[in-house]
């Protein structure tokens, strides 16, 4: 009967995610010139000059009609963000913080590029650089040196201000 219990509470909390899903939204990353959800290709990002005097330049897809453009600080820090939820987990597992992005089945953000400069067992640090913009920021966790000395803060990704 236990077995039974379990998955009919497996069930219910299907049905529960289900119903949660109109409220919430699921977010995922995919890289241009990959099937997106509907199976069309995602087409390569696009940089636009800021709309406002002084505005840092915006990053879309062509595929984003009625999308409002990202900062292009927002796509590097997403894809640091990704790396630190990557390298926890890694790290759970193995003890150690990986070196390689393979390791951990990094995705990445459209446009941005990402460096692991340093790991260990007891820390990591990174650097994603926006091409497009020439962008750079940093991120750092653990007992490791900041990469960059506008990066003061372990776990949080910084950009030169």
């Amino acid at each position: 009967m236990r077995g039974k219990t379990a998955i009919t509470s497996i069930k219910r909390g299907a049905v529960l995610a289900g119903l949660a899903g109109f409220a919430s939204c699921t977010s995922f990353t995919v890289r241009p010139g990959e099937p997106g959800l509907g199976g069309d290709r995602v087409p390569a990002p696009i940089v636009a000059p800021g709309g406002a005097r002084g505005a840092e330049p915006q990053i879309t897809t062509s595929g984003d009609i009625g999308v409002e453009p990202r900062n292009p600080r927002d796509f590097a820090f997403s894809a640091l963000h990704e790396l630190l939820r990557l390298q926890d987990s890694y790290h759970r597992r193995h003890a150690e913080y990986s070196r390689f992005l393979e390791d951990l089945d990094f995705r990445g953000s459209p446009g941005v590029s990402v460096q692991i400069l340093r790991a260990t067992q007891d820390g990591w640090s990174a650097l994603a650089r926006v091409r497009e913009v020439r962008l750079e920021c940093a991120i750092f966790q653990g007992r490791v040196a900041p990469p960059r000395p506008y990066a003061t803060r372990a776990g949080e990704p910084a950009c030169p201000p």
